[in-house]
């Protein structure tokens, strides 16, 4: 369509309308959108299908209007307050449930509005992540271990591991990940999808509808917030993020966004699709007006999911001074991939088939191990004999023999005195 056209197709909206459309869609008619800026789908261009073929089947719910589910459709969440984003439900009492609850006064900034994920376990009680993670209400220290799921602190996350079921990673602020083992592969429900490899029908309803509604779909995955009236009961239809913007303030909106189809960020491309993330930041941006920390924020979501696709765009940031990170411990350096599983100097517990790769944040130096909040080397790993650690080079008498640590952190040749 030329420009002439699409000015000539622009006049049947109201200017008013021009962006009442999700996604970079623009009006081009009081019932028809155009949205191929980012290859959007829907009666409104609510959706964005993610074709990347290294996405690694993880599902993913940020700041307050983002969801990709495990199969890769994108679509813009315009509800406000709880949700179940996982479930499964069996006879044999294997049943779970993960809730995301978004801030309902959430105004302008998606990032800095309240954000929480709940975990629900037959027979149970509540596990609900936000600033401090809680059992039951009564707040825990990580790690901390509860039947078959563990949870503990790797940088800025919190990772929750179901031995059989899922991974699941929280940065503490405003995203949860979600990787399931295979085994669940098409048995989950709830704004995730069903996780069967397949796009085009995960849309449906708590009452087993597929739809293309994605108001109908999100309506009937609410849940009653604890300590919260019940919603609305009507779903009205959602209000687009960049209804109220003009074409010029837009045109600023997509050069800050398209940032995603340059370099360093077209390195992963051929991965992981960057028009969903592209599409989310315009709506981002539309929200906060423009401003840095939600664009860097945004530009993130697209690296950790190259990272978590085993593509990690390392140096990023510092291409994009406005969005350098500082760590705040000496010690530690910014790393986009920090592995979820990573190198320990005690015995750690086996990796489980759910793993999500890694998440991103400040940690140790490559080549340093994490121990005692500070970061060593592997050779100056403490050793453990008989349930007490030692500092390599240490000396241990028990009974007639004198064992020394080694430099390696194993336990040395006993000599007889």
């Amino acid at each position: 369509m030329s420009s002439w056209e699409r000015r000539l197709h622009r006049a049947k909206c109201a200017p008013s309308y021009l962006f009442s459309c999700f996604n970079g869609g623009e009006c081009v008619h009081p019932a028809f959108c155009d949205c191929r800026r980012f290859n959007a789908t829907g009666p409104r261009c609510q959706m964005v299908y993610n074709a990347g073929p290294e996405r690694d089947s993880i599902c993913r719910a940020w700041g307050q209007h983002h969801v990709e589910t495990f199969d890769g459709l994108y679509y813009y969440l315009s509800g406000k307050g709880s949700y179940t984003l996982v479930g499964r439900h069996e006879p044999e009492g294997q049943s779970f449930s993960i809730q995301v609850h978004n801030d309902p006064q959430c105004g302008s900034s998606p990032y800095t509005c309240s954000k929480a994920v709940s975990l629900f376990f037959a027979g149970e009680q509540e596990i609900h992540l936000a600033k401090e993670v809680t059992h039951g209400g009564a707040r825990v220290q990580l790690p901390h271990v509860m039947g078959s799921v563990r949870l503990q602190r790797l940088a800025g996350y919190v990772i929750v591991r179901h031995q059989s079921a899922f991974t699941l990673a929280w940065d503490g602020a405003s995203a949860v990940y979600i990787k399931m083992s295979p085994e669940f592969l098409g048995w989950t429900h709830g704004l995730c999808g069903n996780n069967n490899a397949d796009p085009q029908d995960d849309l449906v309803t708590r009452y087993g509808k597929l739809t293309d509604d994605v108001v109908e779909f999100v309506h009937s995955w609410q849940e009653q917030a604890p300590n919260q009236p019940p919603g609305p009961t009507t779903s009205s239809l959602p209000r687009p993020p960049c209804l109220q913007q003009n074409p010029g303030t837009m045109q600023g909106v997509y050069e800050q966004c398209e940032a995603l189809l340059r370099p360093p960020f077209d390195a992963c491309h051929a991965y992981v699709s960057p028009l969903p993330f592209t599409a989310s930041c315009t709506s981002d941006l539309c929200q906060s007006m423009g401003d840095e920390a939600t664009w860097c924020r945004a530009l993130a979501e697209y690296a950790r999911a190259c990272a978590q696709a085993g593509q990690p765009l390392q140096g990023w940031r510092t291409q994009l001074w406005q969005c350098t990170v500082h760590c705040k411990e000496k010690a530690f350096t910014y790393n986009e991939c920090i592995a979820c599983c990573p190198a320990s100097c005690q015995p750690r517990a086996s990796c489980v088939d759910s793993e999500i790769a890694c998440v991103d944040g400040c940690y140790c130096p490559n080549g340093l191990i994490f121990e005692d909040g500070g970061c060593v080397a592997p050779a100056e790993c403490p050793c453990e004999f008989h349930g007490t650690l030692y500092p390599p080079g240490s000396v241990v008498k028990e009974d007639c023999n004198a064992w020394s640590v080694s430099a390696a952190g194993k336990r040395g040749v006993g000599h007889g005195h």
